[in-house]
């Protein structure tokens, strides 16, 4: 299918979905008057206050730019899916001309942002608040069947440590590309962090085969001056906050030399989801099909569909290790800490 190529007559077209319905109750009362993925975060480098959202949106957008032409890809929609109440509050950022014309003049590149954004923007309402899998799930009637998919957490800001310079986005665009050459019958994609034992009951945990570049393929990265190459792991199971001894049972990799390659240093060290996602249409199959056996009380856990990826015959789905962190801003803490490290981030960058 047309994702698996990069000719010139093929152009792999990318759809965005991020998730942020919810009440943010443990953002309460802040997140009474602005939903929790517009609070504010001061970026150094532009040396604006910028909501969540929008920190996103633009590393999305740098990603795709950067590699529009080398890659031969596209930005085609980026689908935010919103509870009822939510929607002024987009409107605002995105749509509010008469406002915007009032700042133009001052900061006209973020205002030719936030228009570049308004034209690709579609907000779709969940109905009801069923999970991470079904706010997913809402995007469906949206998309072609074609274009792959990228996922991202609404209320998480991504960190890129990378050598190259890539922020996590453009690694993810990277290592799908590299998937689609290497291991042509794959077509889903996790990133991959790294989580102690202690940490199991807030992750999902992952385990799986590190698979060695052939020297076709490390030339061709010496060439490019490329100094991390994507580090791909053909994933084998996933569990959603397993008990330590499922997670040693199940998931622990026990090989040395994989612990190794796979960079699991600390003995007690899994693999876990990094927050960032690249999907083929088919995980709305599977989110249907849990939804219809999903007890009345329970929410719908987009990695059980993912479990299902993974579990395909004749595909799979792989895994990315990220150079990065993520920042979760969803508890008051935490949002703190999430500011500070961002902003000790990017005014590094700066100096550089």
């Amino acid at each position: 299918h047309n994702t698996m190529t990069t000719s010139s007559s093929a152009r792999t077209t990318f759809n965005i979905i991020i998730p942020i319905a919810g009440n943010a109750t443990r953002m309460f009362p802040a997140s009474l008057v602005t939903p929790k993925s517009l609070f504010p975060i001061y970026n150094p480098l532009t040396k604006q206050t910028e909501p969540i959202l929008l920190i996103l949106l633009n590393q999305i957008k740098e990603a795709f730019d950067m590699r529009a032409s080398s890659q031969n890809i596209a930005l085609n929609k980026i689908a935010i899916i919103i509870s009822e109440w939510q929607r002024p509050f987009i409107h605002q950022l995105f749509h509010d001309e008469k406002r915007l014309r009032l700042y133009e003049n001052k900061f006209p590149e973020t205002v030719h942002q936030l228009r570049y954004f308004a034209e690709r923007v579609h907000l779709i309402v969940q109905r009801e608040q069923k999970g991470y899998g079904h706010a997913v799930l809402q995007a469906k009637d949206s998309f072609d069947k074609e274009s792959p998919i990228m996922v991202l957490l609404g209320d998480h800001i991504y960190i890129s440590s990378d050598q190259d310079r890539r922020n996590c986005m453009l690694q993810m665009i990277d290592g799908y590309m590299e998937m689609s050459q290497y291991m042509p019958h794959f077509d889903a994609l996790t990133s991959v962090d790294y989580c102690a034992e202690r940490h199991l009951g807030i992750n999902g945990v992952l385990t799986g085969d590190f698979v060695p570049l052939d020297d076709k393929h490390q030339k061709l990265h010496q060439e490019r001056g490329i100094l991390s190459p994507p580090k791909l792991i053909r994933l084998t199971d996933t569990v959603e906050k397993p008990h330590p001894l499922e997670a040693r049972k199940r998931l622990y990799i026990h090989d040395e030399q994989q612990r190794k390659r796979l960079g699991l240093l600390e003995e007690d060290q899994y693999l876990c989801y990094f927050g960032i996602e690249i999907l083929p249409f088919e995980i709305f199959t599977y989110l249907e099909e849990l939804l219809e056996q999903l007890p009345e009380d329970e929410e719908l856990n987009l990695r059980l569909a993912q479990h299902r990826l993974i579990e395909r015959m004749n595909s799979g789905m792989a895994g990315l290790l990220m150079h990065g962190h993520r920042l979760d801003t969803g508890l008051p803490f935490d949002y703190l800490q999430s500011m500070n490290v961002f902003h000790e981030n990017e005014r590094l960058k700066q100096e550089e």
